[in-house]
């Protein structure tokens, strides 16, 4: 099975990532910085790199978040973020963004 690891970076005073391009690839693993304002991380999907980042919902009709903390390895069952071609983290909820107070690199993995 074919895994890379990607660095997405929220900027300080901000609550989504850049973009990262997920190729063939699915969203496996999630690695949290140590140092991590409380949040919960959810996603925004687009098929354009410049295209509208929309929050991502499960086929129950909530937001897919992912519950983590400073310093947390979080699994991402394959096939729920499955089809998204282009991926923006979010600190918080579309709801309730939370800005982080410094930059945050967070390492991702992607797997086939």
């Amino acid at each position: 099975m074919g895994q890379v690891v990607r660095v997405v970076t929220i900027p300080a005073g901000q609550s989504d990532s850049d973009p990262v391009f997920t190729e063939q690839y699915r969203l496996a693993s999630v690695y949290m910085p140590v140092s991590w304002d409380t949040a919960q991380l959810t996603f925004r999907g687009s098929f354009e790199q410049a295209g509208a980042y929309i929050p991502v919902f499960d086929r129950n009709g909530s937001e897919y978040v992912v519950v983590t903390a400073a310093g947390r390895y979080v699994s991402v069952p394959l096939l729920d973020l499955a089809g998204l071609r282009w991926l923006r983290l979010r600190s918080g909820t579309s709801d309730a963004p939370i800005n982080q107070s410094a930059e945050r690199q967070i390492r991702i993995m992607l797997s086939h």
